[in-house]
């Protein structure tokens, strides 16, 4: 991460984690719903875009409210270096 000029600390390897996380369960979904729906490919892919589009947006909100309210309770602790 040297190369973006980030230190890798716990936030950074805890961000990273989360992020490759939710690009695979997001990719699993999408190929899971691709697999299982009837009809042609072009029908099936569109429910699958569309069923996985619920599920994206429910788990953006509930992160974003969740991550957020826990930034608002914490204490900032403050380093200098």
């Amino acid at each position: 991460m040297w190369l973006s000029g980030l230190t890798i600390d716990s936030v950074t390897i805890i961000n990273l984690v989360l992020a490759i996380g939710l690009v695979v369960d997001y990719s699993a979904h999408v190929a899971h719903s691709f697999v299982v729906a009837k009809g042609t490919r072009q029908e099936r892919a569109d429910h699958a875009l569309s069923h996985i589009l619920a599920l994206a947006l429910t788990l953006t909100l509930t992160l974003t409210l969740t991550l957020t309210l826990t930034l608002t309770l914490t204490r900032s602790v403050r380093t200098t270096r």
